[in-house]
């Protein structure tokens, strides 16, 4: 069933901001008020972020508003490069495994085979960070291309190898104002509990970082596993250690990544779920009746999504500097060359292609 919550109100990008800002002020991270109201109102509704993030810390964009704005060649470069990433990631590969596949397994996942949950339980994750960095990387080249720089949000969270880690990785932003705002203060005062106390505050945490998504308990569920894997990170960090130091570590490495990569796909079959009923649904189809026969008759009707899929997770695994060689050379071409790529780009997706979209999934929260 679906139980909904009244939610809190005020629990968006705007009030984050605004609490970043007046913590930041309380704990002297920054020397002063900001002078000018038009330059705070600035601050908290910068129509880039305003949406979907990232949260901008105020330490990093008053600066920046307070100064004079030059709109350089990298700024060109680098808007036009993260607009063209942003909109192939969300609409090549989000929108199109989603539409085409990944929606229908969870709407009605009782349809569909064991195989079937399984593969969608990879596209459901897949969709959800292409979407949420595709939208990243829109906002940030459109705060480029207006002179201003915007924190990044990941940093190839498939190579995490811990939910600790992964959250390092992952909408940096957010984890990093729990961090700051919940989790410290929380875990100070429940200081004399010990690991007991700070375990506690990294499980109330990752509540409050499930119910900012919404008041859907499937939202807190997932909140909540996350906060528990943590937990049982904190707990083995010692017995990890001294596995390490007994087998190679590279190979521990890669299998600590599948294993993350695999628990962080499983909690986001609860996070794309409608309710826990639904999820409870997927899951026992998930786990029951499992048969390797049904790829064969999957893959003759859903082809192209598993094709995109494959694609999307080699983008997700290519190390970073083979981005960067490749901004590189984008970088050096001429700023008219960079704008009619990126006119080429929307002209290919939404015309030759005729693509469906979807709205951005982060815009819900």
């Amino acid at each position: 069933f679906t139980r909904e919550i009244l939610t809190p109100v005020g629990i968006s990008y705007y009030i984050f901001k605004s609490l970043g800002y007046t913590l930041a002020l309380y704990r002297e991270e920054m020397e002063e008020a900001e002078g000018s109201l038009l330059t705070y109102l600035l601050y908290v509704s910068f129509f880039p972020t305003i949406v979907a993030g990232p949260i901008s810390k105020a330490a990093n964009l008053l600066p920046q508003f307070n100064a004079r704005t030059i709109i350089t060649r990298e700024n060109v470069s680098k808007g036009f490069y993260l607009l063209i990433t942003g909109t192939l990631k969300k609409v090549l590969i989000a929108d199109f495994i989603a539409l085409n596949f990944v929606d229908r397994v969870f709407e009605n996942p009782d349809l569909f085979t064991s195989f079937e949950c399984l593969m969608a339980g990879y596209g459901a994750f897949l969709q959800i960070y292409f979407d949420f960095s595709g939208y990243t990387d829109i906002v940030r080249g459109m705060a480029y291309l207006l002179g201003f720089e915007v924190e990044e949000n990941f940093k190839k969270p498939f190579l995490a190898n811990s939910v600790s880690e992964f959250w390092r990785r992952w909408h940096i932003t957010l984890y990093t104002f729990l961090s700051e705002n919940v989790f410290n203060p929380l875990s100070f005062a429940l200081r004399r509990l010990g690991i007991f106390g700070i375990h506690a505050a990294i499980i109330v945490t990752f509540l409050i970082s499930g119910l900012w998504h919404g008041a859907n308990l499937t939202f807190i569920v997932w909140g909540l596993i996350h906060g528990l894997c943590i937990v049982f990170d904190t707990m083995f960090r010692n017995v990890r250690k001294k596995i390490v130091s007994h087998i190679n570590e590279t190979a521990f490495r890669s299998l600590e990544i599948l294993l993350t990569f695999h628990v962080i796909a499983l909690s986001f079959i609860v996070f794309k779920s409608p309710s826990l009923e639904s999820a409870g649904i997927f899951l026992s189809k998930l786990f029951s009746g499992f048969n390797i026969a049904h790829a064969e008759k999957w893959m003759e009707y859903y082809l192209a999504p598993f094709l995109v899929m494959v694609a999307g997770l080699i983008m997700a695994f290519v190390p970073e500097r083979f981005y960067r060689a490749l901004y590189v050379k984008f970088a050096a071409t001429h700023w008219s060359i960079k704008a009619f790529s990126f006119v080429l780009v929307i002209i290919f997706v939404y015309q030759v292609l005729g693509a469906s979209t979807l709205p951005f999934v982060y815009i819900e929260f």
